[in-house]
This record gives C-alpha cells, sequence and structure tokens, in this order.
C-alpha cells in the first residue's frame, strides 16, 4: 500500500467515525500535536485535548453534518476534500446561536499528514454564507 493510499484509508476511517458521532474513532487517527481549524470562523484548537473538545462541540451543536465529496486529491503528504457539508444547527456552535435552520454550503478541507496519521483538518467556506443560512443575516444585501 502506498502512503497515499494509507492515508486515504485513515481519512476515510476518520470520516465514518466523525459522521456516527464516535469520538474515540474520530480521534484515533489524529497526531498528539494536531490542529484543527475552521478559517472562517477564527477558530483553531491545538492539540488531541483541544481538538477533542471541538468535536465534543461539533458533535453536540451539529450531530447530522455530513460532507458529500465532490472532489478529491490524495497524496503522500495530505489530501484535500472539495465538497458540499449539510447539517442542522441544533445548538451553539463557536460563537453562533443555536438557530434549528439547516444548512447546506460549498467546502475545502485540507488534511495535513505525518506517517499515516492525520495532523488535524483546515477548513475554508463562505462564512457569510453560512451565517445567512442559519438566519443571522439578512437573504440578500
Amino acid at each position: 500500500m502506498t502512503e497515499a493510499e494509507r492515508n486515504w484509508q485513515t481519512l476515510k476511517a476518520h470520516l465514518d467515525a466523525e459522521y456516527s458521532c464516535d469520538l474515540e474513532g474520530t480521534l484515533a487517527g489524529l497526531t498528539e500535536d494536531c490542529v484543527f481549524e475552521i478559517v472562517p470562523l477564527g477558530l483553531t484548537a491545538r492539540g488531541k485535548a483541544e481538538v477533542e473538545q471541538v468535536y465534543r462541540a461539533r458533535f453536540r451543536d451539529f450531530p447530522d453534518l455530513h460532507t458529500d465529496v465532490t472532489r478529491k486529491i490524495v497524496g503522500d503528504d495530505g489530501i484535500v476534500l472539495e465538497g458540499i457539508s449539510s447539517a442542522t444547527a441544533k445548538g451553539s456552535f463557536f460563537g453562533l446561536p443555536a438557530s434549528g435552520q439547516s444548512v447546506r454550503l460549498p467546502i475545502v478541507i485540507v488534511i495535513p499528514f505525518r506517517d499515516g496519521k492525520m495532523l488535524g483538518e483546515r477548513a475554508y467556506f463562505d462564512a457569510y454564507e453560512l451565517k445567512r443560512q442559519l438566519g443571522l443575516l439578512p437573504a440578500s444585501a
């Protein structure tokens, strides 16, 4: 198995666990010094303990979050996913109040790897569109 194939297998196991809100499985493929970033929200969690707290909040506040991957680039050093994420805001999430609204957003996620383990994730999406769909901003500007 190549390094890229091993990375993909690690990420697939991570996503399967994440989408079923399995915290232990979600964290299993991460390095101890991982960094998790949600760039548009200004969120950065460093180290497995902080990242665990992010996932706990995510599972509580967006339990049905799922990303339909439309494109992936898999390599020895990392993976880039492009897709559409959808979720329902059940609770407040990193400063965004709970709305009960469903959201559907284009997203790009960069996942660096080291020795077959995820060094973290860096997610990019349109924060204005997220807030608009949550009902926090007007439907049109």
